[in-house]
């Protein structure tokens, strides 16, 4: 074996020793406060967590599920005991600390989904899940008035079908 491969093995050994000792129990205790947050919470369906917290809401049982499900998939935990209100940038922040690309990720993924655009500035102002299902259904909402308004009317003033 020649010098550079090994110099080059044990530098890899040397920093998967690193991470193992100080990322792995760094992440099972984020995932441990994360649980205790969480253990006194009911785990909701989508349709159930909609009834209980958005019941006069536009946002659909289908904004829920998917942003609820984005987050879950972002982490690999359950966090259906993630209330609406819960406040990611403070006592829920731990979850950003698992995944510092997460906040971007789901961003994307809200855009992808539901078609829609959602600036740094919107962005910055997400704090919870319902302001990122209230965002998702005023973005949905908006578009569907800029279609609809787009559209030719007949002598009454009604929209046709064109």
């Amino acid at each position: 074996m020649s010098t550079p491969i090994i110099v080059i093995s044990v530098i890899g050994l040397i920093l998967l020793f690193f991470i193992i000792t100080y990322y792995s129990p760094t992440e099972r205790r984020n995932r441990e406060r994360l649980d205790q947050l969480l253990s006194d919470r009911p785990k909701l369906s989508h349709e159930e967590y909609r009834a209980v917290h958005f019941p006069e809401s536009a946002v659909t049982s289908e904004i829920i599920a998917k942003v609820r499900e984005m987050f879950d998939e972002q982490f690999g935990l359950d966090l259906k005991g993630l209330g609406p209100d819960d406040d990611l940038s403070t006592d829920y922040s731990i979850i950003w600390e698992m995944d510092s690309l997460a906040d971007v990720e789901i961003l994307v993924g809200l855009e992808k989904e539901f078609g829609i655009e959602i600036s740094s500035a919107e962005a910055a102002k997400l704090r919870s899940l319902r302001m990122i299902a209230d965002l998702v259904a005023d973005k949905l909402a908006q578009a569907e008035n800029e279609k609809n308004a787009n559209k030719p009317c007949d002598a009454t003033g009604d929209n046709v079908a064109r």
